[in-house]
């Protein structure tokens, strides 16, 4: 009888047909996933590319409106902060790069996917954009970063400058550290460092530059460089200082003022001799860099340089007497450190062995590696965090950090070099603005405002009590026409200047001139902003004059001039406008202690003229010549009709220098009658420019320059 096989699987084959099974469960899962990872790219890219194509055309906009989104680096919390709402999904963060108001790089993320376009190469993967920052860093302040409008602050005096912060925004801050002396071409002293970040800023705040002066034969660079050696059997030459940026006032070595350093960018060792050239360490990175050693003895340690934690030492590891923000020189033989976050150590000598000395060290706040101090600090009992975030919380991003033996932007940003030569030096540039009233003609940098024409008040706030040297230009009146041709130069602008003490938290209102309107066929023209007279037209001839140009003036209190005749010891400085021009002849220019006449015109003096603050309106008729209107000044000028029959010019308004607290004060106005009294010293001169230059009159609108002086 045959009986049935009943045996089941064996092992080996139940094994089998497991493995099989997780075989085809693995290779459906994976292309579930490679299906889903495929989707989920897709939806990323689409995200991408309409973001781009969105962003693209606000910021395309933007050339309308502003220019605060022409070139820069940028983040996507930037649009977001600036107001910009694109369609689409937003991504979660990412870096655009911008130029002439177009996208030219960019690496956006969106959750754990980053896609990018470099060099039109598009990629997506996974990722956090992070390992493309360094490109976007190095495009950037090889390319980008020339483009933007600079804020320069240059080595002037031993003296801190402070810097008024204009729009709240993200600035780039730049910095070179100072060179130590050189002992000649084959002998340098050490280069001075580089710094670079960008920070978020605030409207109205203060920030305080120290710059590094070079070290000058044995004298020390202002801002820590140390003296030279002080032996006559050989030559050892002084180090140069470093250049900072601080959030507290104060002499350069205040420690106070000193701990509060956001950004430092160190100085060099001076060169020098001693049976042989001997070349100063460079200012540092992270740390400083030390300089060589001559003489017939035995070699021995070379004097080192700043670290983010302590100042560098002298020969064989002696005390430097160096420290936290300054080198110092406590030898006789030796060249001078650097200065830096901690000072180079100055050289020193072994028998018949002598040292350079080192640079000094750098430091950024959020820089990778810096060490920074904590609050509580004091100069003999400093506190490291052991992280690199200044006590502020005021942080930089996309830093970048050189010794002075390597390459770095040019002062201008538009080559390389290799280390600072010199003075230090700084650049402020705004990539982008928050405010959204930033279109106002105040432009600040450190120590100097600037005023062009708007047809309206402005303020200056005295952010520190000093000395200040004020500069008004008047305005130009308008041009005559003959027919149809347009005929200039009309009367100029005049130029005043003079030196005020002001106090902490005064306030200026400045009132900057509008050039005459031009004469028109038909029209009665108006007078520029601030007391220009109006011009008329001869419908017989076609002939018409220009209206007179408007006066500039600063005062201590609100209104244009013509309103503070009750008020004139707020008048702290005038520059008359010019008088509009006729068909026959020009306009009578903007004066000092008397207006320009220009041919029969007629003038205002600084005591007085048609009106105060006013020029005179153009009389004549519509079928008489064509009158130009006065210009605008202390006292405004005649419309040419009060003294002529020929002159159909405007005359030019008069300028005022003669507040008591004015000193060092003058007047300079064109082909002008001269005065050498104290109030009202003119000048008269033979220039005229669009471009406001000192001693020289004003084309066009009107100008005003406030400068620290100390």
């Amino acid at each position: 009888m045959n009986k049935n096989n009943k045996k089941g699987f064996t092992l080996v084959e139940l094994i089998a047909v497991v493995v099989i099974l997780i075989i085809i469960l693995v290779l459906a899962i994976n292309k579930v996933r490679s299906t889903s990872l495929e989707a989920r790219k897709k939806a990323v890219r689409a995200n991408a590319i309409s973001y781009i194509k969105n962003l693209k055309q606000e910021v395309a906009k933007d050339l309308v409106d502003s220019t605060f989104f022409d070139t820069g680096y940028f983040t996507v919390d930037d649009f977001k902060n600036k107001g910009i709402k694109v369609s689409g999904t937003m991504p979660d963060n990412g870096y655009i790069l911008l130029s002439d108001y177009n996208v030219n790089k960019y690496c956006l993320v969106y959750g754990d996917y980053e896609i990018t376009d470099i060099d039109n190469e598009k990629t997506i993967k996974e990722g956090n954009c992070s390992k493309h920052i360094k490109d976007f860093d190095t495009y950037f302040y090889d390319n980008v970063i020339s483009s933007l409008d600079n804020y320069e602050i240059k080595y002037v005096d031993p003296e801190v400058q402070p810097f008024i912060v204009p729009y709240t925004g993200k600035y780039v801050i730049q910095l070179w550290g100072a060179s130590g002396q050189d002992y000649n071409s084959e002998n340098p002293g050490g280069k001075g460092a580089y710094t670079a970040g960008i920070v978020t800023l605030n409207k109205g705040q203060i920030l305080y530059f120290n710059i590094g002066g070079k070290g000058v034969v044995r004298t020390g660079g202002y801002n820590g460089g140390a003296n030279g050696g002080s032996q006559s059997d050989g030559t050892y030459y002084a180090g140069g200082g470093a250049t900072d940026v601080r959030l507290v006032y104060g002499d350069w070595n205040l420690f106070l003022s000193l701990k509060s350093r956001i950004m430092v960018a160190a100085g060099g060792a001076g060169a020098g001799y001693y049976n042989g050239g001997i070349v100063g360490g460079a200012g540092g990175a992270l740390v400083g860099l030390s300089g060589t050693q001559s003489g017939s003895g035995s070699t021995h340690i070379v004097a080192t340089g700043g670290s983010q934690t302590d100042p560098g030492k002298s020969v064989n590891g002696n005390n430097s007497n160096s420290g936290f923000g300054y080198s110092s020189q406590p030898n006789t033989y030796g060249t001078g450190g650097g200065g830096g976050y901690y000072g180079g150590g100055s050289g020193g000598s072994t028998s018949y062995k002598v040292s350079a000395g080192a640079g000094g060290s750098s430091f950024i706040s959020g820089h990778k590696g810096c060490d920074a101090i904590d609050e509580s600090s004091e100069s003999l009992a400093i506190v490291h965090t052991h992280q690199n975030k200044h006590y502020s919380n005021i942080v930089f991003t996309n830093t970048v950090m050189k010794s002075g033996n390597e390459e770095m932007p040019t002062h201008d940003n538009t080559g390389k070099m290799t280390g600072n030569t010199g003075n230090g030096y700084a650049l402020i540039s705004l990539i982008i603005s928050y405010d959204d009233s930033n279109s106002g003609a105040i432009e600040q940098t450190p120590n100097k405002a600037y005023f062009s024409f708007t047809g309206s008040e402005q303020t200056f706030t005295i952010s520190k009590t000093g000395t200040y040297k004020l500069e008004v230009w008047g305005a130009q009146g308008g041009g005559s026409l003959a027919g149809d041709v347009l005929q200039e130069p009309a009367g100029y602008g005049a130029y005043s200047a003079g030196i005020v003490n002001l106090n902490k938290d005064d306030v200026l209102y400045i009132y900057v001139g509008g050039k005459g309107t031009n004469a028109s066929k038909g029209l009665n023209v108006a007078g520029g902003y601030n007391g220009g007279g109006s011009g008329t037209w001869d419908n017989n001839d076609d002939e018409a004059a220009g209206g007179g140009g408007g006066a500039t003036h600063i005062a201590l209190r609100s209104g244009l001039l013509s309103t503070l005749e009750e008020y004139k010891d707020d008048i702290l400085i005038v520059a008359g406008g010019g008088g509009g021009k006729s068909w026959s002849s020009g306009g009578g220019s903007g004066g000092g202690y008397i207006g320009g006449p220009a041919g029969g015109g007629v003038s205002a003096t600084q005591s007085t003229g048609y009106q105060f603050g006013q020029g005179q309106n153009a009389t004549g008729t519509g079928d008489s010549d064509g009158h130009g209107g006065g210009g605008g000044g202390y006292y405004g000028g005649y419309e040419s009709t009060v003294s002529s029959e020929s002159g159909d010019f405007g005359g030019g308004g008069s300028g005022y220098i003669g507040n008591s607290i004015l000193s060092s004060k003058a007047m300079y106005c064109y082909q002008c009658s001269e005065s050498n009294d104290e109030d009202t010293k003119t000048i008269s001169v033979t220039c005229a420019d669009e471009n406001p230059n000192a001693n020289c009159a004003k084309k066009g609108n009107g100008y005003a320059k406030i400068t620290f002086v100390e």
